[in-house]
């Protein structure tokens, strides 16, 4: 059964999907964001947990797959479930750029250190953290 919470997070994360979304067809991502002719965006996700958790990863993934339905025609999403808050997220992460993501989501606040370091590296990816504050 979904919370109430869920159910907002799932919404406030689709719309957040969706304004990049947004963004990119109207050129406010970087050139290299948007898609080659004809393609499509290929977007990242990473869970620190399973995604049928009926909890934050849950509330995630609803979240991708409304994208996904949505804007299926425009974009490709990938995903990545129980990656550690460690080195092992810059891993993940790299291996979904190499497949060609231009925009990722690193789920969880454990994440947010792992897609900065990648960020520096990849400065043609834009790396949206869902918890939206820098941990101390």
């Amino acid at each position: 059964m979904r919370t109430r919470h869920v159910v907002r997070m799932t919404r406030l994360l689709a719309l957040a999907l969706l304004t990049s979304i947004a963004l990119a067809a109207c050129g406010g991502f970087p050139a290299t964001t948007a898609p080659a002719a004809g393609g499509k965006i290929k977007i990242g996700f990473l869970y620190v947990g399973p995604t049928d958790d009926y909890g934050y990863n849950y509330a995630a993934d609803q979240g991708r797959l409304y994208l996904q339905k949505t804007l299926g025609d425009k974009v490709e999403t990938v995903s990545a479930e129980n990656v550690p808050e460690d080195a092992n997220a810059e891993r993940v992460m790299e291996q979904m750029i190499n497949n060609g993501a231009t925009i990722i989501f690193p789920t969880s606040y454990g994440h947010f250190k792992p897609a900065v370091n990648e960020s520096k590296k990849h400065t043609n990816v834009d790396f949206w953290h869902q918890g939206g504050l820098a941990p101390d």
